[in-house]
């Protein structure tokens, strides 16, 4: 009975330390510590998130998070710890040669990293955006996440169209995309043109996924009358994962193939970002526009630009 008492104290220990130890940043799944007490066998995996653009309802890192989870429940033992970093952090580590098994980054940061990345399998990817992975027709990274653009305006025409500027992604090339002669380009991120519209200082602006959210829900809460006009043919809104271990290249592979199942494609929907696959999943009106609009065949940028 008292080696029971302390084997539980002992969990309990464990488990306050890996929440609170700053080594092991990131939500870490409860049943590694069961699978510890059950004699099961476990790998442990790191997983860098790294975001270069706004996501939608909610961050790439907890759709991550859960996936792992989840993943772990169906392979005991095999367990991603997702951490979350900038892209400046994320660098700062890696020239320090802290490298981890793999990295999800959004586009504009695969340059900074293609020397980390192995080679990969090619995955169930549509084959449009399956291309911006690669490098001389080898696969490095696999886009796994897709968002979109869109005008956001409350007038009844569509006139001057502010568009936001970014140092990784390309919202200029997505308003070539439309017949508009009048297009002001800003120097402010894209959180500062979203506000500077809400504060009606701009009648149209460029957004992305977000800022649909963000005024979407405005209009729910009888806050505006946005509209909303979706950019068909382009989008480089896109987050790839690419794996740096060859130790644990197949498992990695395996997890790749699990965030691209029907599963978690479908589970973005509760983030408002898009699938990979050309699937409809959206039963919403506005989102399910959305998706088809993006499910058309898009140009894109190469993850390693």
């Amino acid at each position: 009975m008292k080696k029971k008492l302390l084997k539980a104290i002992l969990i309990v220990f464990v488990v306050i330390y890996i929440i609170y130890s700053p080594s092991a940043f990131g939500i870490l799944n409860s049943e590694l510590l069961i699978n510890k007490k059950e004699n099961i066998d476990y790998q442990i995996m790191e997983l860098w998130n790294v975001d270069t653009f706004e996501g939608g309802s909610n961050s790439r890192a907890s759709f991550l998070e859960k996936c792992a989870i989840q993943y772990e429940k169906n392979n005991k033992g095999k367990f991603f710890i997702i951490k979350n970093y900038t892209p400046q952090q994320a660098l700062n580590k890696l020239s320090q040669n802290n490298i981890p098994s793999m990295i999800s980054f959004g586009m504009g940061f695969g340059k900074s990293i293609k020397n980390y990345l192995i080679k990969m399998k090619n995955h169930n990817v549509r084959s449009d955006l399956m291309e911006c992975g690669r490098l001389n027709n080898v696969t490095f990274a696999v886009p796994y996440i897709l968002g979109g653009y869109s005008l956001i305006y409350s007038g009844d025409e569509i006139d001057d169209v502010t568009v936001f500027n970014s140092e990784y992604i390309s919202p200029t090339e997505a308003i070539k995309y439309l017949n508009l002669t009048k297009i002001s380009q800003s120097n402010l991120g894209s959180f500062d043109v979203y506000d500077g519209y809400v504060n009606q200082k701009y009648s149209c602006i460029l957004g992305t996924q977000r800022d649909v959210y963000r005024c979407n829900n405005r209009n729910k809460n009888g806050k505006g009358n946005n509209k909303f006009k979706y950019i068909e043919g382009y989008s480089d809104l896109l987050q790839f994962i690419g794996i740096t271990s060859y130790e644990w290249q197949e498992e990695c592979e395996n997890f790749v193939d699990f965030i691209l199942s029907d599963t978690c494609q479908n589970a973005l929907t509760q983030i408002n970002m898009f699938n990979v696959l050309r699937c409809n999943y959206y039963t919403d009106e506005l989102y399910r526009d959305f998706e088809i609009s993006l499910n058309k065949k898009l140009e894109t940028r190469n993850a390693f630009e």
